[in-house]
């Protein structure tokens, strides 16, 4: 989002829904914003969590029952990457929460 300045202005989401905004000075400017979440919840059946081209029960597998048992950073992905991934440590933890069923 541009502001007046020329500057940006970025906001996160925490939470999927749709969000109405105005402007406090122009009442004419307003917007809603859709946030959705990273992946289709249904995205577990897809199961190539650490994206690196093979979807593997001994390391994707891994990852989701940890992240379904609430453990995170580390804990999460420690010992359950497979080789070559396309995604850090975080980026997994970001997908898998984009992905879960609230």
């Amino acid at each position: 989002m541009l502001t007046s300045t020329g500057t940006s202005y970025t906001r996160s989401f925490l939470s999927k829904g749709t969000f109405y905004f105005r402007c406090t000075i122009h009442n004419t400017m307003q917007t809603t914003i859709n946030v959705v979440p990273l992946c289709d919840p249904g995205a577990y059946a897809l199961l190539d969590i650490d994206a690196n081209g093979e979807k593997n029960a001994a390391t994707d597998g891994l990852l989701v029952v940890r992240y379904q048992l609430g453990l995170r950073g580390p804990s999460l992905t420690d010992g359950a990457i497979g080789s070559n991934p396309n995604r850090t440590p975080q980026q997994i933890e970001d997908y898998l929460e984009g992905c879960s069923v609230p």
